[in-house]
C-alpha cells in the first residue's frame, strides 16, 4: 500500500455495531448504482465474508459477527466519485474482542499496534448496550440492597468484579489513551463517532453529540479535554434500517394452552420428549396444575426462550418423525452450510422448528412482524439513515469517512 496514502481504522467494543454497518457499506461502495459517494477501488482480505454478511443485510437477517479476527484483516481501498481522492480503511477485528482486551488485559496486540501506526483516524462505534456507572446520588437507594447495609436484610453473598462489566465509556476511554500514548501519533488524529442504531435515539436526541453528551458523560469530557489530541465528529447511523422480526416468544404467542400444558407433561414421540426434559421441573409443575395459567405461560415462555438458544435443538434422527415444511428445510439447509452460526439465526431456526413440533399452540406470528413488513418495502439505498452536523446526504452511508478524508 502507498504509505503517503490516509489510512483509516474501524474500532468498537463487541455488539457496537460494526458488522451491521460493514454489511451495509460493502453492499453501496461496490454498487455503482447506490448513488453512494465512495467506491471500493481495491479488496485486500476476505471478500467471501463480506459477501456474506452483505447478503444476510439484503435479505433481512441478522449478520454473522464473528468470522473475521485479527488474523483475517480486511483492509478497503476506496475512491470518491467525484475528486478522485482516495483512502484506506482497515477493519482489523469486528468481534471486538480486540478493544475488550486492551480494557480487561491491558494488552495490545503487535498487529493493532501496526495498524495505528499508518492511520490518521478511526470510526468509534458506541452500540445500544451501553453499560452505565451507578450515580452518587442513586448511594441512598442502593444501600438497601447491599448485605450489612442499614436498612439491609440480605446475607452477604461474595461477589468477584468483572472487568468486562465495567461501564462502556470508561472501556472506550481506555481505546481512546490507547491511542492518544502511542508516540508515533500526531495530535489533531481524527475521530468520527458512529452511534449505532441512531433510528431508536433520535426521537430523545436529535443531534447524536447529544446521546454521546447524555448517555456518556465521561467520554464527552474527555473528547473535551483532549480536543488538541482528537478532532472529533458525532454521527447517528442507522444501517439496519429498522427493526427485524423476533423469535423470541412472548405469553400471548401460546395457543390451545391446557393442551400444550398436557403435551408436554405427558410427551409423545422423541422430540416432544426432548423438549419436555429441557425445561425446568418447577415450570413442569406449574403445567401439571396450570389454575393459574398466565404463570405458567411466563415460565413456560422463560425456559422457551432459553430453549431456542441451543444449537443442539435439531438433531436427524429426532425430527425423523416431524415432516417439516419447505420453508424451514430451506432455513435449516442454509444453517447447516454456515461455519459459524449468529446467536439471533439459532434462535430463528429453532423458531421455526419449535411452530413444526406444536402447530396448534406455537403461533407463526413473531413480535415485530409488522415493522419488518414495513422496512422490507425500502430500496436497499433508503434503508441506512446518517445524521449529524456534518452530513450532506442523509442516505450515504459513506459519510462518516468522507468527514476524516478531508
Amino acid at each position: 500500500m502507498d504509505r503517503a496514502l490516509k489510512q483509516l481504522m474501524m474500532i468498537g467494543l463487541p455488539s457496537s455495531g460494526k458488522t451491521t454497518f460493514l454489511a451495509a457499506f460493502w453492499h453501496m461502495v461496490d454498487q455503482a448504482s447506490t448513488g453512494c459517494s465512495l467506491a471500493v477501488d481495491r479488496l485486500e482480505g476476505e471478500r467471501k465474508y463480506l459477501n456474506q454478511i452483505r447478503d444476510a443485510w439484503l435479505e433481512y437477517k441478522p449478520v454473522p459477527r464473528n468470522l473475521v479476527d485479527s488474523q483475517k484483516m480486511v483492509a478497503m481501498a476506496l475512491k470518491s466519485t467525484a475528486n478522485g481522492n482516495k483512502v484506506v480503511l482497515k477493519i482489523p477485528d469486528l468481534s471486538g474482542e480486540t478493544y475488550r482486551q486492551q480494557w480487561s488485559k491491558r494488552q495490545v496486540t503487535i498487529g493493532y499496534d501496526d495498524f495505528l501506526k499508518t492511520s490518521q483516524g478511526a470510526l468509534l462505534f458506541v452500540g445500544l448496550d451501553v453499560v452505565k456507572a451507578h450515580r452518587i446520588d442513586m448511594l441512598d437507594e442502593l444501600s438497601g440492597l447491599v448485605p450489612g447495609a442499614a436498612g439491609s436484610d440480605q446475607t452477604a453473598v461474595p461477589k468477584n468484579w468483572d472487568i468486562e462489566k465495567a461501564p462502556t465509556q470508561v472501556q472506550l476511554i481506555e481505546l481512546l489513551q490507547t491511542i492518544a500514548t502511542r508516540e508515533y501519533i500526531k495530535p489533531g488524529f481524527k475521530l468520527a463517532i458512529v452511534v449505532s442504531a441512531y433510528d431508536l435515539h433520535s426521537s430523545t436526541y436529535p443531534e447524536p453529540r447529544d446521546f454521546v453528551a447524555k448517555e456518556l458523560p465521561m467520554l464527552e469530557q474527555f473528547l473535551v479535554s483532549n480536543a488538541d489530541q482528537f478532532e472529533v465528529a458525532t454521527f447517528g447511523v442507522s444501517a439496519q434500517g429498522g427493526v427485524y422480526a423476533s423469535p423470541l416468544l412472548l405469553p400471548e404467542m401460546l395457543k390451545h394452552f391446557r393442551e400444550l400444558a398436557e403435551a408436554l407433561t405427558n410427551p409423545s414421540g422423541e422430540v416432544q420428549t426432548w423438549i419436555a426434559k429441557s425445561i425446568d421441573p418447577a415450570t413442569l409443575e406449574a403445567l401439571r396444575n396450570p389454575d393459574n395459567e398466565e404463570h405458567a405461560a411466563d415460565l413456560l415462555v422463560n425456559d422457551w426462550n432459553v430453549l431456542l438458544g441451543r444449537k443442539d435443538f435439531y438433531d436427524p434422527s429426532r425430527f425423523a418423525a416431524i415432516n417439516l415444511k419447505a420453508e424451514t428445510n430451506v432455513l435449516l439447509e442454509d444453517f447447516t452450510e454456515k461455519e459459524v452460526q449468529d446467536s439471533t439465526e439459532v434462535q430463528m431456526l429453532n423458531r421455526k422448528l419449535l411452530e413444526e413440533v406444536f402447530p396448534r399452540n406455537v403461533s407463526t406470528q413473531w413480535q415485530h412482524r409488522k415493522e419488518h413488513k414495513k422496512l422490507v418495502g425500502l430500496p436497499a439505498s433508503q434503508r441506512v439513515v446518517v445524521c449529524g452536523k456534518a452530513i450532506k446526504n442523509k442516505h450515504d452511508i459513506t459519510e462518516p469517512i468522507q468527514w476524516l478524508m478531508t
